[in-house]
């Protein structure tokens, strides 16, 4: 499936029969926007409710069945706030003094988003795990200003090796592990994470060696330098980039 996906799963059958009988039928890639939704590799019923809050409700189910028998790894891939613009009415409705109608939509996504973020915390807190369990947030790319995303001073935004298409925030919260409040301003990646997890676990990754690197070190403030001498991006096989200690191309 794609990272698109409609947001109100009630819509996907008839949006499906609408596109089928449609003569210009969208390009391929969106009818994924409209599959059903799958379980354990099984199709599941549409449910009714916004699908950023139908993922945190099956994420917070899947932590009280298990917290207490063993420790679990929860990925959790929201799609919001990608296209398409969609939030809750009543959502929408605190934004209406944003005269642009893709940013209001867009500040209601994320502020959704923010909202059950904030229900996996109290779950947490809530099975008594919260000070034990690496929390760790982040998008996949910079906004796509041309729906209503903003990047602030960052030049370039989705798709773009620019700042603004790959310097994302990157939040790690630990209460028994991390200091808090505690700001790193060297760059890491998305690729650390692996190994940074590994570390968290105690485990030893085995296979192919690893781009990323542990650095719960400079999360910590033990470490001096950068994690990394290089970092490279590539987007969509043709828009390249490097930075070389404070040198970008």
């Amino acid at each position: 499936a794609s990272g698109g996906r409609e947001y109100f799963p009630s819509m996907y059958a008839g949006l499906m029969r609408r596109w089928i009988n449609n003569p210009e039928p969208p390009v391929p890639a969106l009818y994924a926007y409209a599959e059903p939704l799958e379980m354990n590799g099984v199709m599941v019923p549409p449910p009714d409710g916004y699908l950023t809050d139908i993922l945190t409700t099956q994420t917070l189910g899947f932590i009280r069945r298990v917290h207490k028998d063993f420790p679990f790894f929860v990925y959790l891939a929201y799609n919001a706030p990608h296209t398409p613009l969609q939030a809750p009415e009543e959502t929408i409705a605190k934004y209406a003094g944003i005269a642009d109608k893709k940013r209001r939509i867009y500040a209601a996504m994320v502020d959704n988003l923010d909202h059950n973020v904030g229900r996996i915390l109290d779950e947490l807190e809530h099975c008594g795990i919260r000070g034990n369990t690496l929390v760790v947030f982040l998008s996949d790319n910079g906004g796509l200003t041309s729906h209503g995303a903003n990047n602030g001073p960052l030049r370039g935004g989705k798709s773009q090796t620019y700042e603004g298409g790959v310097r994302v925030p990157f939040i790690w919260s630990w209460p028994g592990g991390l200091p808090e409040g505690r700001e790193v301003s060297t760059p890491i990646s998305s690729l650390d994470l692996l190994p940074t997890f590994a570390e968290v676990a105690g485990v030893e990754p085995r296979g192919k060696p690893l781009d990323g690197v542990n650095v719960l070190p400079w999360l910590q403030g033990k470490a001096e330098g950068r994690p990394h001498e290089q970092l490279c991006w590539l987007s969509h096989d043709r828009k390249q980039a490097i930075r070389l200690d404070d040198f970008k191309a």
